[in-house]
Order: C-alpha cells, then structure tokens, then sequence
C-alpha cells in the first residue's frame, strides 16, 4: 500500500491535536463558569431577575450551539470536502470514459469509412448485392438485341436450360471452385450466372474490377466476405490469374478465400482457346499458372456450343419462336458468324476496317486486358496494311475514322466487330469475342504480324509489358519476351522492373545461359522488392543447385527462410529439403520437410509432405512414409495429392497390403488428375492382374489406354500383351 509523506504526515496530526484542544478548553471554561456560577449564588439571582436569567440561558445556549458547531463541523466539512472531491472525481471519471468511447467510436467509423471506400476502390459493386439482385449484363453477360425482343414481362430475355445445368448445380453445391469453360458466345456467363442464382439464392456477389483489384483485395487484413456467404464472380478468368511477374488470383489468395468463416466459393468462366493456351505455357513460367488451373479441375465443366439435347430445342422454339438456331443460341444471338463473314470481306472491301479490327483483337491476344485507344489503334494500323492494302500500305487521311466507323457498324443490330466504349469520351474499343477466337483458330499461336510484338511494347506501361511478354512467352515468341522484359528492366520502375528481372532469369534459365539468368536474379535481389527479391532468391538457389554449387544455393535459399515471407520462405525450405536430400543429409532434408508442414502454405506443405514420405520409404521408414503420405492426401492438393496416393499404393503393394494399395490407388484414379490418374491405373492393373483378377485388370489397363497418356499406355498395352490380351483400338 502507497503511504504519504512524513512530513505531511506529522502536520496532519498538529493541526487535528490544536482543533480537538480548543474544543475542549471551550468545555472544561464553559464548565467552570457554570460551577462559579452556582458557588457564588448566581443561579438564585438570575431566578429572580428573569431577564437576566433568559439572557444567561440563551448565552449558554449560543455557547452549546457553538461547541456543537466546533465539535461537528470540521468533520462535516472534511465529509462534504470528501464527498465533493469524490463527485469531482467521478464525473472526470465518467467524462473520460465519455470522451474515450466517443473517440472509440470516431475510429471505428474512421475504419470503416477507409475499408468502405477501399472496397468500393477494388469492387464493382459495394456492398455486395445477392447473386439473384445482380443484372448479368453488368457482370459480363452479353447483351443481344435480338435475344431482349423476346423479354417480354421478364427482367431480362428468358433463358434456356441447359442440359449441364444440373451437373453445375452439383458442382457449386459440392465444390469451393467452379469453371465453365466454352467457346466463345457458347453462353458460359449466362448459364453460370442462372445457375448460381438459383442455386446460391441469398449468397453476396463478389466482383473484382480487374486483376490488380483481385490482388489488392488480397493484401487486405480484412476481406470483405467475413461472416457472410460469398461467391466470388471470374469471368474470364484468364484476366485474373496470378503469372509471373504479376499479382492476381494465387494459391495465397485461395487459402485466404478457403479460411473465410463460412468459405468463400469461386465461380469463374473461360474460352477453350484460352485455357488451352495457358495450359500449354512451357518451362518453368508457366508453371504457376498451370498449378491454378489445375486447382479448378474437379469443378470444372464444358459448356457445348450447340444445343443438342431434344429439351433444349424445344425450350428454344417455344422462348424464341421464329429464331432459325442451326448451332448455339448465344451464338446466333451474337452474329457470331456473320461477324466473321463481315471480317473476312472486309479484309478484301475495307482493308482499313479489318486492320483497326485485327489489331485490336492482337492486342486481346497479347494479354493487353483493357480496351484500347484510338491513337494506339492508329499506330499500329500500318503493320495490317502492308498485308492487306500492299499497294498502299501507308495511312492516309481519313483511313482511322472509316475504318473505326466499318467496324463498330452493328451487324445484325447485335454486335459489331469493334465494341466502342459507352463513354464517348474515353474513345476506346475492344474486339468482339467470337473474332478473337476465329482469329486464334486461324492463326493459330503466332499473332497476325510478329512486328506487332516491337510496337506495342513501345505503347505499352512497364506494368503491362511485363504482361505482354509473358503472352509472347506463351506463344513461343521468346525473343519478343526477352526484348519486354529487358526494356521493363532498363526503365528502372520499382514494381516491374524486379519482376521482368525475375521472369528473364527463368527464360535465361530454359535457354541455358546460366549466367545470364544468374545476373537478372541478381538484379532482383538488389532492387529488395518486398516479393520478388525473394522470388529470385529462390529462384537462384535452385539454378545453383543444378549447377553443383551446393553452398551457392544453401546460402541463397537460407536467405529467403530467414526473410519469413509467408510464399517464398517455404518454398525455399522445400527447395532446401529437396537439396539436402540429393546431398544424402537426411536428418537436414527431414526438419527442412518438416518446417514447410508446420509452416502450412497451400502449396509448399502439401510438396513437403509428398517429398518427406519419398524420403522416408527410401529410408525403410514404412510408418513415417505412411503417415507423410496421408498428409499430403489429405491437403486435397490438386497434384501432391493424387501424386501421394499413387506413392502409398506403390509402398502398400511392396508391404503386401493389397486392399490399402487397391483403395490408394482408386483414389487417384478418382481424382482426374492428368498425369497420376492414368499411371494410377496402371498400377491398378499390375496389383489385380497379380492377384489374379484378369477382367478387373484388364479394365484398369484400358481405363489407362483410354487416357492416352503416352507413359501410362505403353505401359498398360505392353501388360495386357503379357496377359495375351489386346485392348480395344488395337
């Protein structure tokens, strides 16, 4: 207990002895003058004279009185002192806490007025309205003409069933992310929006304006989806996905959306030409992205262009009388074909117009996700002409206005070739869908003029070069990538400059020039960008690691451990695992594994696990293999997970558990996986021919015929030889 002063002390206790002693020396003479008082015969005389007596009385009185008022007053005094003081203090108390709630409540709303105005920065709508309040035609669905002179009484032109509907439906019930792919105007954002309407009736509808917002929304400490049931709405989803070099939608972001409280569901559409494209990006590049599209497969769904089905020509006939449909709907809606025809004549009629009109869609083709302007238009306009104008291949006066005036004339009174901007004042355009995939299809990979590659870079941001060089990545234009890069580099711009650096050490590293990519990566470390300096740290330990420059990589990827960053470090860890493990240090290569796990990255954990059971069966460590390789099963990682389960029926088929390996390896079989479903069966066959059970065998080694996986099927033809049997297209 805190104890006062000495000294204050001491005068305290003076002051209380003088007042309790003046009190009593007014007694003992009030006393005293009564006891002369009735000595000396005072009393009988003032009997008999009255009005002395009464005077004397009211004296005594007032003495009394007085020595009441001595005796009682000063402790009143110190009480009412007291109480004062303490009402004092209790309405300072109460002020305070008046004042601090009020300030509380300033910053709340203050945070909240930053994470609303955040969120409207990052998202098309805020707040997020239900998935059935949402107009589709805001959200990417294409709007017809002629499909709205069918509206009727309806908010929007009726919809058709499709015979996918249900299977959809399935999906978004069952599974945290979605993909309908199609081709072009095959109608994936109509049927996925109806479908989620429908089925995820009262869920919020999440839209990100663009890539950029999807990654800002994800360096957020406070996503907008907590407490609620949310679908996130992709459409396109090849304009949204994280590559290198770019920040987008990654396996961070997705774990971050999977351990919102209740999770966050992902619908996305893509065209077929596009997936295609990304799935076949080579070489470590395009890695990442193929790694993400994987991760959509088990709810992934192709939409057919026609409708087939006898369901859906009878709901067409009877919502759209009068409309001859020969193909799809939305794409007759869309004068898909009569878009190309007009292309095509004008190729030959208006060379102007089909040159603004190619390249635009090029400038689709080269990733350049937004619409382009009139002036870029312009620019590169010369390069078509020289194709279909040769005899004047210059721009002459009036060429940009006729041109721009041929393609954005509506075709049909559907679409145009050109789609201007609603705003005139942006002067802006965008080539239709079904043109970018006629000339996709035409063309194949290669853009219509690899010259087109030098001038848009000269049009381009740093930003979205680096974009641009990862399309011509993509499709096998690696001198025209390495040119986007270096130019990023030499601009020197903090964002894009590390990450061209890093995209140029991995193209430097699959053209084999070692110290080429071992300069960019250094370059990207020294910028310390706070993501790419440790990318290329990771990076460079690996291309160390190859080149037999062991404390080389040790010491680059114990760097990037050492930073802590919640992508790189564990993927440095793995990588280190996996060092040490080829240099025979097991104990080193099993705490590395085991520190990726504990981490618990999307990824990297899942990787460790798979690697930990390898390194553990090698070891003859059945129990801890097991274990590792469950973990990694039970991550429900799109690869290591089908790759464990294929590695435990392996270790359970050597242990002589044939109904463990029998159900792993169904369980990769299962998964749909495109590598380890077919090696899976394989060795589904292998097990049950050598139990004996020709017929299950036979249907497992056709099961990896069927797949067409050149290993898998060699493999499963040369057993089914063994057996004296022949498969099926044989």
């Amino acid at each position: 207990m805190a104890r006062g002063h000495p000294n204050r002390c001491w005068s305290g206790w003076r002051a209380a002895l003088r007042r309790r002693a003046t009190v009593l020396l007014l007694a003992v003479g009030l006393v005293g003058l009564l006891a002369v008082a009735v000595a000396a015969g005072w009393v009988g005389w003032l009997v008999n004279h009255k009005r002395w007596f009464a005077a004397s009385t009211l004296g005594v009185f007032v003495a009394a009185v007085s020595l009441v008022v001595a005796v009682v007053m000063p402790r009143w005094q110190q009480r009412r002192v007291e109480q004062l003081a303490a009402a004092q203090q209790a309405w300072q108390e109460r002020r305070e806490q008046e004042q601090l709630a009020r300030q509380r409540e300033e910053a709340a709303a203050a945070e909240q007025a930053t994470w609303v105005r955040r969120y409207r920065e990052l998202l098309t709508r805020w707040p997020l309205p239900g998935v059935e309040e949402v107009n589709p035609y805001d959200i990417g669905v294409f709007y017809s003409r002629r499909a709205d002179a069918y509206r009727g009484q309806r908010p929007r032109p009726p919809y058709v069933p499709r015979a996918v509907d249900r299977q959809l439906a399935e999906l978004l019930r069952v599974q945290p992310l979605v993909l309908v792919k199609g081709q072009s105007r095959a109608g994936k954002s109509r049927t996925a929006f109806e479908v989620a309407a429908q089925e995820l009736s009262g869920w919020r509808l999440l839209i990100p304006k663009d890539r950029a917002a999807l990654a800002g929304l994800g360096d957020l400490d406070r996503l907008p989806c907590e407490g609620e049931r949310v679908l996130v709405w992709l459409d396109d989803l090849d304009e949204y996905l994280a590559t290198e070099g770019t920040r987008g939608l990654d396996a961070g972001l997705l774990a971050r959306l999977a351990a919102c409280d209740p999770p966050v569901k992902v619908l996305a559409t893509i065209r077929l030409e596009e997936h295609g494209l990304l799935a076949a990006t080579p070489g470590e590049l395009g890695r990442s992205v193929r790694e993400l599209l994987n991760r959509f497969d088990p709810g992934a769904i192709t939409l057919p262009v026609g409708f087939d089905e006898p369901a859906e020509r009878a709901a067409i006939t009877e919502l759209y009388p009068g409309e001859q449909v020969s193909g799809g709907l939305a794409e007759h809606l869309a004068a898909a074909h009569e878009l190309v025809d007009r292309l095509e004549a004008g190729e030959a009629r208006a060379p102007e117009g089909a040159g603004l009109v190619l390249a635009a869609v090029d400038c689709r083709r080269a990733e350049l996700d937004r619409p382009v302007s009139r002036a870029e238009l312009a620019e590169l306009l010369p390069i078509y002409l020289k194709r279909l104008r040769p005899l004047v291949p210059v721009v002459r006066e009036g060429d940009v206005d006729r041109g721009l005036g041929w393609a954005t004339e509506p075709v049909g009174r559907t679409a145009a070739l050109l789609v201007a901007d609603p705003d005139p004042l942006a002067g802006t355009f965008q080539a239709a869908n079904p043109i970018v995939d006629y000339v996709e299809r035409r063309t194949e990979r290669r853009l219509v003029d690899p010259a087109v590659w030098e001038r848009l870079l000269g049009l381009v941001s740093p930003k979205e070069a680096v974009v641009v060089g990862f399309a011509a990545h993509a499709r096998g234009e690696r001198r025209a990538a390495e040119t986007a890069w270096r130019r990023v580099i030499d601009s020197g711009h903090p964002d894009a400059a590390p990450a061209a650096a890093v995209n140029l050490g991995l193209l430097l590293t699959e053209q084999g020039d070692v110290a080429g990519a071992r300069a960019a990566y250094q370059r990207a470390i020294d910028s310390r960008h706070p993501a790419f300096t440790f990318m290329a740290g990771n990076n460079l330990g690996h291309l160390l690691a190859k080149q037999g420059d062991v404390a080389g990589a040790r010491t680059a990827l114990q760097q990037v451990i050492d930073s802590g960053h919640p992508t790189f470090a564990p993927a440095a860890v793995v990588n280190l695992g996996l060092l040490l493990t080829e240099q025979g240090d097991v104990v080193g290569a099993w705490a590395a594994f085991q520190q990726a796990i504990e981490w618990g990255h999307p990824d990297q954990a899942p990787k460790a696990a798979f690697n930990l059971g390898v390194l553990l069966a090698e070891q003859g460590d059945v129990v801890g293999a097991r274990a590792a390789f469950q973990q990694a099963i039970d991550s429900g990682h799109s690869t290591f997970a089908p790759t464990a389960a294929r590695n435990l029926g392996n270790l359970l088929e050597e242990q002589g558990d044939a109904a463990g390996a029998r159900a792993a390896y169904q369980q990769a079989i299962d998964s749909g996986h495109p590598d380890e479903a077919p090696r899976a069966a394989a060795d589904l066959g292998h097990l049950l021919a050598e139990q004996g059970d020709v017929t299950a065998a036979r249907a497992a080694y056709q099961r990896a015929i069927d797949s067409g996986h050149p290993e898998a099927t060699t493999r499963a033809r040369q057993a089914l030889r063994a057996l004296g049997l022949r498969d099926r297209q044989t």
